[in-house]
């Protein structure tokens, strides 16, 4: 009876070994993906070489506008009682690598300054808002501050009307002054009210030529769609328009359809990169980027993080090779920015590092520049009211 129970005890245990499922990685089938899952690899840089899984849909909140009181100085300052706050929207945040530059955090900005405040009633800028072009960088020693502006509202279209950009400038980064020549870019293809440059994208280009990539509405009536040109200046205020650099109705750009808005541009290596924003399409406000061999020739174009990044407004480059950051404005209202590292090789993969809520600063537009003691950080907003812009400060190590 005793052997018989032993064998009938070999067998049990035989049978519920057999049943233990093989573990991972030993030749057992491996699981499969849902449709939602977004796998991208780079190899440019430590920091790039991590798998994607799709962004979440970014959460922007508000923050109660701060009121604003005259120094002695005649300089205004932002002195907000509300409390910003930082509000990390993705799942994946990159570990920077090593000896990449430091990010201001949400603390490190000061309270900021009046830059200057839109113009009287009929003025081409009495409106600031209806656009987002804003764009921040400085040549030699002269900061520029490229915004969009509008004369009137137009009752029939519910829109401002005739937009176009005009140029501020600072040798100090606080006291502004808006240039006589302004505004510096206009268009208008058709004579239509609601023609008008709505958006920008700023570059000093190694030949000291500052270029700003910006979107050209175009149509007649209430109805338009968007292009981007290119104008072309030596002195910063001097502009020539030299042309269409992507078209809003070509079906090989991506997100064509309707209206293309340039937001953010660099280049690198012999390589020029165009960040753009579509509108009036399935991939509206999100960002995409084209490859150019020139200021001028862009043959190709591709959704970022495969159309997964929210962009709606003016986007920063911080330009540090393999180190390079992207910012964003993620949505129009909030005063949300989203901060990303990716390589300046590589436009199309970025990496979510950061993001915080900058109170009473929307449609942002952030400088970088080396100085004495490290670094200094620039930022560049409009007020929630779209009254004044307002420049804001940060210094790193």
């Amino acid at each position: 009876m005793k052997n018989r129970n032993f064998a009938l005890l070999l067998v049990v245990t035989f049978l519920a070994y057999a049943c233990v499922p093989y573990p991972s990685g030993s030749g057992s089938p491996m699981p499969t993906y849902g449709p939602t899952s977004l796998k991208l690899t780079a190899t440019l840089s430590p920091f790039e070489t991590a798998k994607f899984t799709p962004f979440p849909t970014l959460t922007e909140t508000f923050t109660p506008s701060p009121t604003f009181t005259e120094t002695s100085t005649s300089t205004e300052t932002a002195t907000s009682t509300s409390t910003e706050t930082s509000t990390p929207t993705a799942t994946f945040t990159a570990s920077p690598p090593p000896n990449a530059i430091t990010i201001p955090g949400l603390s490190d900005w000061d309270a900021g300054s009046l830059a200057f405040s839109h113009g009287s009633e009929g003025e081409w800028d009495f409106f600031l808002w209806g656009g987002f072009a804003n764009s921040l960088i400085k040549k030699g020693d002269t900061y520029y501050l490229y915004y969009q502006g509008s004369p009137s509202y137009d009752n029939q279209c519910d829109s401002v009307a005739q937009r176009s950009i005009g140029v501020a400038t600072s040798t100090d980064g606080i006291q502004w002054v808006k240039s006589a020549n302004n505004p510096v870019i206009t268009w208008s293809g058709q004579g239509s009210i609601e023609e008008g440059a709505a958006s920008s994208a700023a570059w000093l280009g190694a030949d000291g030529k500052i270029y700003i990539y910006y979107g050209a509405n175009t149509g007649s009536g209430c109805i338009v769609n968007a292009n981007a040109r290119l104008a072309v200046s030596e002195d910063g205020v001097n502009f020539q328009d030299v042309g269409e650099v992507l078209s809003g109705s070509d079906p090989t750009v991506w997100g064509s359809g309707d209206e293309i808005f340039p937001v953010g541009i660099y280049s690198y290596e012999n390589q020029w990169y165009l960040y753009y924003v579509p509108n009036g399409v399935s991939l509206s406000r999100k960002l995409g980027v084209a490859i150019g061999v020139s200021p001028i020739v862009f043959t190709q174009s591709m959704g970022v993080n495969d159309s997964t990044i929210p962009a709606w407004g003016p986007v920063s480059i911080i330009l540090e090779g393999l180190d390079s950051v992207l910012i964003t404005n993620p949505n129009d209202g909030s005063g949300s920015i989203n901060i990303y590292r990716f390589s300046a090789n590589n436009p199309a993969l970025v990496q979510f590092q950061d993001s915080y809520a900058l109170s009473n600063c929307n449609q942002a537009s952030v400088l970088y520049e080396s100085i004495e003691s490290g670094h200094h950080w620039m930022i560049s907003c409009r007020d929630q009211n779209a009254d004044n812009y307002y420049i804001r400060n940060a210094f790193t190590p």
